[in-house]
């Protein structure tokens, strides 16, 4: 019964916390930041996952996203129009994946309006997978679920440095790093 309370009060200091943190970072910055964002993003990719038979190589990825930055809330929702790759070397040959996906995505933003603005965020969406080069012997392309877990960072208020993962079937997962501008 102790324990139980203990969690209670740790969750009810880090709920007062957070609600404290959010008000007044909305306080501070709602005025700071334009109503709404776009990004262009460039960077690469490397597969999530692999076997004994192939070894993973570095991917293209490219990005759009528009963003609406809520005006109470260090929060901002958007979507994300995305296309990016996983390459892998299989059986002394390339094999390439590529993933084209539509997300609706949300950050949460730490500091936002400053010079230097952590993020973290997720998005969710679909996504048309095709083999683009060789062949695992099966045919597993097709339109499915898209998850986009995210961290990252704005500096100077323009510069957007991300670290993603486009979570869809098994060999077209991928993680990638980008560089983008938010104007």
């Amino acid at each position: 019964m102790k324990t139980m309370k203990k969690y209670r009060a740790i969750i009810a200091v880090v709920g007062l916390m957070f609600f404290a943190s959010t008000a007044a970072s909305a306080q501070n910055d709602s005025c700071r930041v334009k109503k709404f964002n776009f990004v262009v993003k460039v960077g690469a990719t490397c597969p999530l996952n692999g076997n004994d038979d192939t070894s993973n190589k570095i991917g293209p990825q490219l990005g759009l996203e528009a963003l609406w930055n809520l005006r109470k809330l260090p929060i901002d929702i958007g979507a994300e129009l995305y296309v990016g790759g996983a390459v892998r070397d299989y059986l002394e040959s390339d094999f390439s994946n590529r993933t084209f996906s539509l997300s609706v995505v949300s950050d949460y933003n730490f500091h936002r309006g400053s010079s230097f603005a952590p993020l973290a965020g997720l998005g969710l969406g679909l996504a048309n997978c095709e083999q683009v080069t060789g062949s695992y012997g099966y045919e597993d392309e097709g339109t499915m679920f898209c998850l986009t877990p995210r961290i990252g960072f704005v500096a100077f208020r323009h510069l957007r440095v991300t670290l993603d993962a486009h979570v869809t079937q098994n060999n077209y997962s991928h993680a990638g790093l980008s560089i983008g501008y938010s104007f």
